[in-house]
């Protein structure tokens, strides 16, 4: 989501993937940790989202009440919750509802359809492609779009091809990373590469692949990446983000991520 110039936005999502949603819990310091922003001089929009609301201690909850009983101006607070009986009388009395539903598959299936006017990166596509997509974007049709119209979408098979030659020896980390700077910048190599080590995390661990449409079961029929390997290019791929905020040249965070990938 974008916000103009003059916006901010502050975000409470405790608990990493790994966590299950019973295990987290929004403290107080958690609700504490927000004043500063809320109440800070200044012109603009500030938003605080709350994932997970319903996980609120008494004392954050009671913590937050303050704030909700004396807004400022110009400062929106949204608190998400899949089970917003478990919510404080006294928050709930304090902000206004708004229900938000899942968009049934059928709908999806035809907007994202519509919106993409039957064609993916000028190729025509089925409703078997457009149902892959929303998947792969959790049921949300706009991420579905964005995720159609990445120029890396595209690339996932060559992608699998790359890994294969450089895991073979019969490509070089050097040459491979050539090839693909012409391809895509880093970041859009780093989305495509996310993606690509998601399905196989599903494959190793005897999950039904999400993309359909190219050949990873088949490569992974015969060779299972260890679960080590696996952990070591997800770190890489993690510490490449880090280095390219801190202005790394994008050839060298290329030729470091090629050279991962060869050894997974």
């Amino acid at each position: 989501m974008r916000f103009k110039k003059n916006q901010a936005v502050q975000k409470i999502k405790k608990g990493a993937k790994a966590t299950s949603n019973s295990a987290i819990k929004i403290k107080v310091n958690d609700i504490r940790a927000l004043q500063p922003f809320i109440y800070q001089g200044g012109q603009g929009m500030r938003i605080c989202v709350l994932d997970h609301a319903e996980k609120m201690t008494v004392a954050a909850a009671n913590a937050l009440l303050k704030t909700l009983e004396e807004p400022q101006a110009q400062v929106h607070l949204f608190l998400i919750s899949d089970t917003p009986a478990q919510l404080l009388p006294t928050i709930k009395s304090r902000v206004q509802q708004l229900a938000l539903q899942t968009i049934e598959p059928t709908v999806a299936v035809d907007y994202v359809t519509q919106a993409l006017g039957h064609t993916i990166n000028r190729e025509a596509v089925g409703t078997a492609a457009i149902e892959q997509l929303i998947q792969l974007a959790n049921g949300a049709p706009l991420a579905a779009i964005a995720l159609a119209q990445a120029p890396w979408y595209s690339k996932r098979s060559l992608w699998l091809t790359t890994w294969q030659a450089l895991r073979s020896g019969k490509r070089s980390g050097v040459a491979a990373s050539d090839y693909w700077q012409g391809q895509l910048n880093i970041k859009e190599f780093i989305q495509l590469s996310e993606l690509m080590l998601l399905d196989i995390r599903r494959v190793c661990l005897g999950l039904v692949e999400l993309q359909k449409d190219v050949n990873l079961s088949t490569i992974l029929a015969t060779y299972h990446p260890t679960d080590s390997g696996l952990e070591a290019f997800a770190s890489s791929v993690q510490q490449t983000k880090i280095a390219l905020q801190q202005n790394v040249q994008e050839k060298f965070a290329y030729d470091k991520l090629m050279q991962e990938l060869a050894s997974l």
